[in-house]
């Protein structure tokens, strides 16, 4: 029963195509992350929103894009392969 459900779930998210499950995957664990980084950085004590901050925000999220959406592809292919030689 849950097999069934997941290849449902992959066959519906598959048809929605690899650009739009690589963007959406990324763009949520970058909210994610974003938040939990400004969360820890306001309880640290020493929430001075100034450049630095700004500047080390801004290239977490070039990490993040960059890191999420590699990972969040073989993750696609991954999926894609169990989809395929599940039929």
């Amino acid at each position: 029963m849950e097999k069934n459900s997941k290849f449902e779930r992959w066959t519906e998210e598959r048809k929605k195509g690899m650009l739009n499950y690589v963007a959406k995957s990324t763009l949520y664990l970058g909210i994610l992350l974003i938040i939990g980084r400004i969360i820890g950085y306001l309880v640290s004590g020493n929430a001075q929103f100034n450049g630095d901050f700004f500047a080390e925000l801004s290239l977490n999220i070039a990490v993040i894009v960059i890191v999420s959406g590699f990972i969040n592809s073989v993750i696609w292919y991954v999926k894609e392969f169990k989809y395929r030689n599940s039929l």
